[in-house]
């Protein structure tokens, strides 16, 4: 049977964990803070948050992802992986 979730903690935009689930048979992953869709992140460098975190987290994340899964962010619209 396959897994319907995964999850990854990952410290990337502040220093305390941030959680990332990817919903496989939905084909959705939904990011929260690690992902802000149409502006800049909010990175913050007085807990530790850093952008080599937020690239770091983004290069794992897409290589999850297909042409077809949803991206849910922490702040924006529905996103998508380009091709």
């Amino acid at each position: 049977m396959a897994r319907a979730w995964r999850c990854s903690i990952l410290r990337r935009h502040i220093r305390t964990r941030t959680f990332t689930f990817f919903f496989e048979k939905g084909n959705v992953i939904h990011m929260g803070d690690t992902f802000f869709n149409g502006f800049y992140p909010y990175i913050d460098s007085s807990t530790g948050g850093k952008i080599s975190g937020m690239i770091a987290a983004a290069d794992k994340i897409l290589g999850l992802a297909s042409a077809n899964t949803k991206i849910v962010p922490g702040h924006g619209p529905l996103g998508i992986k380009r091709i």
